[in-house]
């Protein structure tokens, strides 16, 4: 290139510097010579250069050099070349000047980036560094936590063996539970059986009590008739003995014989009031009683008839047979229905002690 005065050299160096760099302008700002590069070393006043005059330099010798993939001009092209630096209006030395403060600058370029890139290793370096203090401290930390996780797993493995033992016996409780239910359900069903019986006791023992009151009822009525009878013989005894006073002391062994009667009735009215205590005790000893007074009734009926065939006459007789003849079968009948019953309730007594044995 000698019409410029640039040699060879520096214009190959400034098409590979400016390939690198030359289109990110960002790079070019952050240099010493700010966004405007000033071409001195003439005797003429320096030249400042814009970046876009500088891009458009450029444009010029990559349109006319890279052609083609070509990498020296043509004679014709390096005229068009000067052609358009000298539009520019530069001289050869103001363009060595400039390509020689380029690639002063593209050095500087270089260096600064060398030393971002140096701080940048030192800072990753540090980084590095603490990275590999925290991989330590979490090495330390993930074996602590491994200590932990194995003495977890162990005290784990306690624990699933304690559960195992209580799961074994809340088992066993629950098995003891059920056969206690099952237990507790017999009972309950026996309990049931059992009151049903005793209902039918109560049931049974309630008909006792009305038959036993019935029975005392019909006995305090008989009681009454045989004090009327016992009045009605006094009565009739006086009248004997104002009629025939000879046989006075027959009259006092008959008298005696009535108060020994009434002495009888009274015990046995003292006999049926502690019959009431117990009914098995009661019936047995009423019906015992019972049929002593009525073996000592027919006794003192028969001694009573024989003395009064003895002591009155005929029409004594027949007025006696007139007044309590039709009283004596009632009450020999009503006697016979208390054996009557009687019977049938030892009968009841008998099976009811029975089903008791059974049961």
């Amino acid at each position: 290139m000698r019409q410029t005065g640039i040699p060879m050299e520096t214009v190959i160096r400034f098409y590979q510097e400016r390939r690198r760099t030359w289109r990110n302008a960002q790079c070019l700002e952050q240099c010493e010579s700010g966004p405007v590069l000033k071409v001195s070393g003439t005797t003429e006043a320096p030249i400042t250069l814009t970046f876009n005059q500088l891009h458009r330099l450029g444009f010029i010798y990559e349109d006319l050099y890279e052609k083609d993939n070509r990498k020296f001009p043509s004679s014709a092209e390096k005229s068009q070349i000067v052609e358009c630096l000298e539009t520019l209006k530069l001289s050869s030395q103001d363009m060595f000047s400039f390509f020689f403060t380029r690639r002063k600058t593209f050095e500087k370029l270089e260096k600064a980036k060398l030393k971002h890139c140096y701080f940048s290793v030192k800072s990753k370096k540090l980084e590095i560094e603490s990275l590999k203090k925290t991989v330590e401290t979490i090495t330390i930390e993930k074996d602590a936590l491994r200590e932990d996780l194995c003495s977890e797993k162990s005290k784990h493995a306690e624990t699933k063996s304690q559960l195992k033992l209580v799961s074994d016996s809340v088992k066993a409780k629950d098995q003891e539970i059920e056969s206690q239910k099952k237990t507790i359900l017999k009972l309950h069903m026996k309990n049931v059986e059992i009151c049903q019986l005793l209902w039918t006791e109560k049931i049974d023992h309630t008909k006792t009590e009305t038959m036993v009151k019935s029975k005392d009822l019909e006995i305090e009525s008989m009681k009454k008739k045989i004090e009327r009878i016992t009045i009605e013989k006094d009565a009739l005894y006086e009248d004997l003995c104002s009629e025939e006073e000879k046989h006075a002391e027959t009259r006092k062994g008959l008298h005696s014989a009535y108060v020994f009667n009434a002495k009888v009735l009274e015990n046995l009215n003292k006999t049926i009031k502690d019959m009431k205590d117990s009914e098995e005790k009661k019936v047995s000893d009423l019906e015992n009683k019972l049929q002593e007074k009525q073996n000592e009734l027919n006794k003192t009926v028969k001694l009573y008839w024989n003395l009064e065939k003895i002591i009155t006459e005929e029409h004594c007789e027949a007025l006696m047979e007139k007044k309590y003849g039709a009283e004596k079968e009632e009450m020999e009948k009503k006697i016979e229905e208390l054996e009557k019953n009687l019977k049938t309730m030892n009968l009841m007594f008998e099976n009811r002690e029975e089903s008791k044995t059974h049961i």
